[in-house]
Formats: structure tokens, sequence, C-alpha cells
């Protein structure tokens, strides 16, 4: 799915055990991104984070594997505005500084 421009937020657990959704894009508009918003969403290859997202919740990305991988654009590391445990629970690889 792709998520629309006018999205600028993604709640908490909104996409959370979504076991069908493989494939999902973010927005250059968005800003927020909630607490298990896409936990346990194991059929997801890769997701990219956009550089827009300036707060990051708890978590996320619960349940991610190490066969999946979040690029993360325009960023060398979480800012200071992420939560500080954004990735507990995820074995996914992380790709800083993504085109």
């Amino acid at each position: 799915i792709t998520i629309p421009d006018s999205v600028t937020s993604i709640g908490d657990e909104a996409f959370s055990c979504c076991y069908g959704l493989t494939d999902i894009v973010l927005p250059d508009t968005l800003t927020f991104i909630g607490t298990y918003a896409f936990g346990e969403c194991t059929n997801i290859k890769n997701i990219t984070i956009p550089s827009s997202v300036m707060h990051m919740e708890e978590s996320p990305f619960r349940g991610w594997t190490s066969e999946q991988t979040i690029y993360v654009q325009g960023r060398t590391s979480a800012p200071d505005t992420w939560h500080n445990h954004w990735d507990d629970g995820c074995a996914a690889k992380i790709v800083w500084n993504a085109e």
C-alpha cells in the first residue's frame, strides 16, 4: 500500500499484526510514527523512513526479523526526538542515510 501525501502521522499500533501486509510506501510528509505502528509485520521485506520523520515512538518495528530491512533517509543515526527505545525488539537490518 502507499500512504497518501496527506498523512503526517501513523498512530500507535496502526498496522500492528497486519501479517498480510507485504509492501508499504511512506510519504515524504510523514512526521510521526507511533508505538508498535508496524509491530509484527513480518511479511514486509523493507520499509523506507523518510527524512521528514521527526518523532518515532517506542518499538514501532517490534518483532521484525533479521530478514527485513529498515532504510532511513537523510540521517546517520536516530535524532534526539526519536524515542531512546525506538528499535527495541527489532532485529531488522537498519541502513542509515539511504537514498
